[in-house]
């Protein structure tokens, strides 16, 4: 059963789209799973239900899926705009919470996205991973956005001059992000999120870190610097598993991705159930 409709989100001071799929079995006691679906720079929170087969996907599992709309915010707190980050990673999920019976168990918590979304999930992952504990990441956007906004300020006209109206707007949309000064804060640098988890384990050796899955198009643009961020995350330890196969920075490809993770995230269930016991 899918609910559509708006929530007055107290992180944005407005109202809110979102959309939860609640499985068919929600008349039972639960605890139930969720998933946190975070579209792409272009989309909206409607996009999971109306460009991939995500109620098939969903068919047979207690998982309840939350799509909340987030602009073209890449799940931040934007130095010029709206508490993007705080709504999706803090407030949305204790809402989630008082509403549905759900898992208190971190593993039972995942945040999926793709593009700016995989951006979005690798971060909140990283920043929250007491709450959650598995992480999808589908052809995820602006893993090097240090290096990516140092360029911008070098010499920004030449790169809007030569680039399509599409870019123009996202310069725009980095300004409102970042500040005028483009420059990204440490929360908004992902390897320096786990750069950070892993001295934390080393510390406290008992610490929780989530599992992530990443996955990309062989024919994606994104594809040299998925790979890169791949070889970094396996010289750290961290558990991170990568894969890429045929296609495109597009919704085929996005949801043969969103299968993929979700069976990984089955997967890294089972083992996490069979090593408690």
């Amino acid at each position: 059963m899918l609910l559509r409709g708006t929530i007055n989100a107290r992180s944005l001071g407005m109202e809110t789209g979102i959309n939860v799929f609640v499985p068919e079995t929600l008349d039972r006691d639960g605890p139930y799973r969720v998933a946190y679906l975070l579209h792409g720079l272009r989309d909206n929170q409607d996009c999971w239900f109306n460009k991939t087969s995500l109620p098939e996907f969903a068919r047979g599992r207690d998982i309840i899926f939350v799509t909340p709309e987030a602009g073209r915010s890449f799940y931040t707190n934007m130095r010029l705009g709206l508490d993007y980050f705080t709504w999706v990673a803090d407030e949305l999920p204790e809402t989630i919470s008082r509403v549905f019976h759900i898992s208190a168990r971190t593993d039972d918590t995942a945040v999926i996205g793709c593009s700016m979304g995989g951006y979005g999930a690798l971060k909140i992952a990283f920043l929250r991973p007491d709450r959650f504990g598995f992480c999808g990441a589908i052809a995820p956007a602006l893993l090097y956005v240090d290096e990516l906004l140092a360029g911008l300020r070098k010499n920004p006209p030449q790169w809007l001059a030569a680039e399509s109206p599409e870019n123009k707007l996202l310069y725009r949309d980095f300004r409102l992000i970042f500040g005028e000064n483009l420059e990204p804060r440490e929360t908004d640098i992902i390897l320096k999120l786990v750069k950070d988890l892993c001295k934390m384990v080393q510390v406290a050796p008992r610490k929780k870190v989530p599992s992530v899955y990443a996955c990309v198009g062989e024919d994606d643009s994104l594809l040299e610097e998925n790979r890169r961020f791949a070889k970094t995350m396996g010289l750290m330890g961290m558990p991170f598993r990568f894969e890429s196969w045929p296609g495109a920075h597009d919704w085929r490809f996005f949801q043969a991705g969103l299968e993929r993770v979700l069976q990984e995230w089955g997967e890294y269930r089972e083992a996490e159930t069979d090593e408690q016991d």
